[in-house]
């Protein structure tokens, strides 16, 4: 919006422009030095809305006609004219996208955006092995962005097709212990990764160690303590505590 508002000014020199927000985010490289210059501008009023205030708009019937902004304040209504009224509205997540991720068990947070496996770190990975998302699908992003977390994406898939190439296990996988085990459910319902399935016959949980990734979430989270993370058992952890505070 930023930038079109300086398209407009610089092609018409004598427009007047009021801007009406709730809430500005520019995240990209120098997007929020853009925006901030470019709202200093004189020729643009700034009029920022409270969280219950509503905005209506409507055609008058006047001639030439305008559009008639109508801010609604608690009791308090203003009214205000423009020759054009541009929306810039809330992205918010595919809900036909909801279908494609449970069938790859796949998250989605609360915006309806596709989870990354790091925020900051290969945010084209998901955290299932293999199943990459770019573009608005992880975050909203403009064309510049789309573009270039789609070709970090090929780059990622790119980088697993290599003929001969074996699939690695990851050593610090947890597992359960079927003695111990209550069949109480929880634990499919905490794993990020799907890597967690109930036998229905055996009535105990299973791990399935190609997608488990040892975060260790299932093994703090289960009430019977039947489920262990290698490497990190209480044992170990104890273990290391005691040399620390021995060595300090």
């Amino acid at each position: 919006m930023a930038k079109q508002v300086h398209q407009v000014i610089d092609q018409l020199p004598e427009v007047r422009i009021t801007n009406f927000m709730w809430d500005r985010c520019a995240a990209g490289k120098g997007y929020r030095e853009f925006t901030t210059s470019m709202l200093a501008d004189p020729k643009i009023q700034d009029i920022r809305l409270n969280p219950t205030d509503q905005v209506e708009c409507g055609v008058t019937g006047s001639e030439p006609p305008a559009v008639c902004v109508k801010i609604k304040k608690s009791e308090n209504i203003e009214e205000l004219q423009f020759d054009m009224v541009v929306f810039a509205p809330l992205m918010k997540g595919n809900p036909m996208v909801s279908e494609v991720t449970q069938s790859l068990q796949v998250e989605l947070d609360k915006h309806g955006f596709v989870t990354a496996v790091n925020e900051k770190l290969r945010t084209f990975s998901t955290r299932i092995e293999g199943v990459f998302v770019a573009g608005t699908a992880h975050e909203p992003k403009d064309i510049q962005e789309s573009s270039t977390h789609g070709a970090a994406a090929a780059g990622g898939i790119l980088s697993l097709l290599v003929p001969g190439r074996k699939l690695t296990v990851n050593p610090a996988t947890a597992v359960v212990d079927s003695e111990i085990c209550g069949g109480c459910k929880l634990c499919p319902s905490v794993c990020t990764y799907k890597a967690i399935e109930f036998d229905q016959e055996k009535r105990v949980s299973i791990i399935n160690e190609l997608l488990c990734r040892g975060c260790g979430a299932c093994a703090a989270f289960c009430p019977s303590a039947a489920i262990e993370a290698r490497h990190f058992t209480d044992k170990q952890i104890w273990a290391e505590i005691e040399s620390c505070c021995l060595n300090k």
